[in-house]
């Protein structure tokens, strides 16, 4: 039951973003909006959630006649759009997917509902707003009895909101906990790894259709690669949608969106806008790397911008607005708490001593999978061999990415990013920022190994 109720957690998500996306998006590549509609969904559930909560109703209250007015509304555009669906073409992508909830969800067969992980604290913090969530709106007041008697935990997470901390994550898993009826604890992993799969399936989409092959290796190695489903074992929940956040940002911005028609990028700045204002409820800390990443991204571009770049400019300012306006009450309180976590990881939040894993040299091995990233691990090839391979595989991702970049591929520019990131961190001795990074940097390692491998060996398109 629980691994059914993750699928159909995921499953309803790509209904819902699948009818945004038949209204909102181009239909020029049917395979990336089939594989982007997950996360589409998803941030169109923290967005609603949001408002219907800053208005006052408990996320209990409304979670089921939100999913039927979602549902109802999605079928209606599905009707209308007359969206078509991908037939035998999606097949193999499917099997990823199964691939993909098996290698990361499997304990979900096994042990259930009563699959708990690696127990990260953290995990207690996303309960217990959760729990209020379903009881209480966004903003209350202090129940100062419950405070001093210590008789509701949750109460005390009225603060989150008031100190700009951000509930994108509290919000949805509030909405999966009031449709499934599980307690926080049951619901907490199946949530998790239908994330997970979500990021999964928009990172594979940064690869265009004109390469097949390399989409579907790229989702294949990601479905397997050990370190892309650490977050899912660390209960890292809001990491998981803040992958989901980045990786459909980047597939939708870090494209030449500027060519669209007039009437169709109108549609593509409302889709941006209101994705990106899920993004910053959910997960800001990941805020710069698409900025600079767009930054990078479109200024290989420049040439062509120059064609269309009064275009390009109005676009991007209307969705910059218009995704301000969506959350205008809390914009400025989750920006400031993005400048918070900023400083903190490059100051308190250091922990070279509870995280030495990618300051290490074995750190290179477990990047590829080739070695469990904990010291005290064995790899079965021996520990110098991984890291030898691990180092040659390293030195031929900077090459592939050089040259990707030189093609611009949005997963090579947020590669390159990464990399010049994570050797400042590692100068700085900033072993927390380094092993986070590592996990962010799996979706496009991958896509940009598997597009370069194919490119490289002239597979058929």
């Amino acid at each position: 039951m629980a691994l059914i109720l993750s699928v159909a957690l995921f499953g309803y998500c790509w209904v819902i973003g699948f009818a945004v996306l038949g209204v909102l998006y181009r239909r020029d590549d049917l395979i990336r909006t089939v594989l982007i509609a997950p996360a589409v969904g998803i941030l169109v559930l923290v967005y609603f959630t949001y408002v219907l909560s800053r208005l006052g109703y408990p996320i209990g209250s409304i979670a089921w006649p939100l999913t039927a007015a979602l549902l109802a509304a999605a079928g209606a555009a599905l009707v209308w759009r007359r969206s078509p669906l991908p037939g035998m073409r999606g097949l193999p992508y499917l099997l990823i997917v199964a691939l993909a909830f098996a290698g990361s969800g499997w304990p979900l067969i096994i042990d259930g509902f009563d699959w708990m992980a690696h127990l990260n604290p953290d995990a207690g913090n996303y309960m217990l707003d959760t729990d209020r969530l379903v009881r209480q709106p966004y903003i209350g007041l202090p129940d100062v009895d419950a405070w001093r008697n210590q008789t509701d935990w949750a109460s005390r997470y009225v603060a989150y909101p008031l100190d700009g901390i951000r509930t994108g994550t509290d919000l949805l898993f509030a909405w999966v906990v009031s449709v499934s009826g599980r307690d926080e604890p049951a619901a907490y992993m199946p949530l998790i790894v239908a994330l997970h799969v979500a990021a999964l399936c928009a990172a594979t989409a940064l690869i265009g259709a004109a390469h097949r092959f390399a989409r579907l290796l790229s989702g294949a190695l990601l479905a397997v690669a050990a370190l892309s489903s650490v977050g899912v074992s660390l209960q890292l929940l809001g990491q998981e949608l803040g992958l989901v956040c980045l990786t459909l940002a980047s597939v939708l911005l870090l494209s030449p969106f500027y060519r669209l028609s007039l009437a169709a990028l109108a549609r593509f700045a409302a889709l941006a806008a209101l994705m990106m204002a899920g993004f910053v409820l959910s997960y800001p800390e990941m805020l710069p790397f698409l900025g600079i990443g767009f930054l990078i991204y479109h200024g290989l571009g420049v040439k062509e911008l120059r064609r269309y770049w009064r275009r390009g400019i109005v676009a991007g300012a209307l969705i910059g607005i218009a995704a301000l306006i969506l959350i205008a009450p809390d914009a400025f309180g989750l920006f400031k708490f993005l400048l918070k976590q900023a400083s903190a990881s490059t100051e308190s939040m250091r922990y070279p001593e509870l995280f030495p894993y990618f300051l290490l040299p074995s750190g290179v091995a477990a990047l590829w999978g080739l070695r469990p990233y904990a010291p005290g691990g064995t790899s079965l090839l021996g520990e110098n061999l991984a890291i030898a391979i691990g180092f040659a595989m390293s030195g031929a991702m900077a090459i592939a990415a050089a040259w990707m970049i030189y093609r611009r591929e949005a997963c090579a520019v947020m590669v390159v990013l990464m990399a010049a990131l994570g050797a400042d961190l590692a100068v700085t001795n900033s072993g927390f920022g380094v092993f986070k990074l590592a996990m962010y940097a799996q979706p496009y390692l991958m896509t940009t190994a598997a597009l370069s491998v194919c490119l490289l060996l002239r597979v058929a398109r």
